[in-house]
């Protein structure tokens, strides 16, 4: 008697195949380093008031005056230039040795009076002095000073002037703890958006101050960026994007200015997806296509779905996609789109398209269903779907 034969395998379980494949492909190709959500304090550019080292000259600090005007994308560079005024209430010359501190320098000139002054790197308590100066913040928004120098200068009674011009650059902070949907599907081309940079002018507080010593910082950035600024006491305040002035009486002894680097569109990447249909399309779903997002949560493609046999399908959709928590978080990653499918073969005909998904990191669930009206002699056409979709 012949053996019967085993009935072929159902498209059911080649789907819960193809999706099991698409999830460990998902977690192998995970970078290492977005792994871990390791956030530090944000990294901003730093520049001191120029400290007076040693005691005995008859010195006031009087007003601070700064501009910074940055630019750029990926690596953002700045130009700081900065007025320090001293005033020598002594009848004589009197004989200074300054020292300041600057972080993501490329270039440093510092004059007196218009005259430029020889740079020394600074030494011993000097330079412990400047330290403690630039991580005086608690929340120690600031990188290690790139340069701490001192100089020598004889200054005449009155008043007299330090200026401080510099270029900075810094490649802005990003933190993979948190994700727009287009950031965590597709983080090789799409990377992390959201990338901020900041600057801080902090002055101390060992030589006394005019009344009207005021510290000024006049930024001039691109419109897209958006800015705030951050007094020594945490009060906020809006800066409007582009060119804004910040002012602060002399009471303060620093003055912040920090800003988010939003993209308006994200490239996101291209999408490919396995399943099973439902209802009129049941059988073997394949997807393929490219999506990215316009703004961060607002997700668009377009892609072509077929089961490689009866019928292929053009689908723009969208989908709104909340900020993600944690790269591999437990937490899935929710999705909710609307479509308008094309069947372009073996007729055409055009319908509607609802659309749930879950995602974890570049692996999403997709649950569709398409709707195609009546059309003459057609009947209504009901078109469902679960597939495991892959951001490549």
């Amino acid at each position: 008697m012949r053996a019967r034969r085993a009935p072929p395998r159902r498209w059911s379980v080649r789907a819960t195949r193809a999706l099991a494949l698409a999830l460990t492909g998902g977690v192998l190709l995970a970078p290492a380093r977005a792994r871990a959500c390791k956030c530090g304090a944000p990294l901003d550019a730093v520049v001191t008031r120029p400290v007076v080292v040693g005691d005995g000259a008859p010195l006031r600090a009087g007003a601070d005056t700064a501009t910074l005007t940055c630019r750029g994308v990926r690596t953002i560079r700045c130009a700081w230039r900065s007025e320090h005024v001293f005033r020598n209430t002594g009848d004589a010359p009197a004989p200074v040795v300054f020292a300041l501190a600057l972080s993501r320098v490329d270039a440093l000139t510092v004059t007196v009076n218009g005259v430029a002054a020889t740079l020394v790197d600074a030494t011993g308590e000097t330079r412990a002095r400047l330290e403690a100066l630039a991580f005086a913040d608690a929340f120690r928004w600031t990188s290690a000073p790139s340069r701490m120098v001192t100089l020598s200068a004889t200054l005449p009674p009155g008043e007299s002037v330090l200026t401080i011009a510099a270029s900075q650059r810094s490649p802005g902070d990003r933190c993979p703890c948190s994700f727009s949907g287009a950031e965590a599907r597709h983080p090789v081309v799409t990377g992390l958006s959201d990338r901020s940079f900041g600057a801080r002018l902090v002055r101390d507080d060992a030589i006394a101050r005019d009344d009207d010593a005021t510290i000024t910082l006049e930024v001039d950035a691109p419109r897209w960026w958006e800015g705030y600024a951050r007094s020594r006491k945490f009060e906020l305040e809006d800066v409007a994007r582009g060119r804004d002035t910040i002012t602060r009486d002399a009471a303060a002894d620093q003055l912040s200015v920090r800003w988010e680097l939003l993209r308006w569109v994200l490239p996101g990447g291209p999408i490919v997806g396995v399943g099973g249909g439902l209802g009129d399309g049941s059988g073997l779903r394949l997807r393929a296509g490219y999506e990215f997002a316009a703004p961060r949560y607002a997700v668009y493609s377009l892609a072509v779905e077929s089961d490689a046999k009866t019928h292929v399908e053009l689908i723009p959709t969208l989908e709104g996609v909340p900020p993600w928590g944690r790269v591999l978080s437990p937490f899935p990653m929710p999705s909710l789109g609307v479509g308008a499918p094309v069947q372009v073969w073996p007729q055409t005909r055009a319908g509607v398209r609802a659309q749930l998904g879950v995602g974890w990191y570049v692996v999403t669930l997709l649950l569709s269903v398409d709707v195609y009206p009546a059309r003459g002699a057609e009947p209504r056409l009901l078109r469902g779907g679960i597939m495991a979709q892959l951001s490549m």
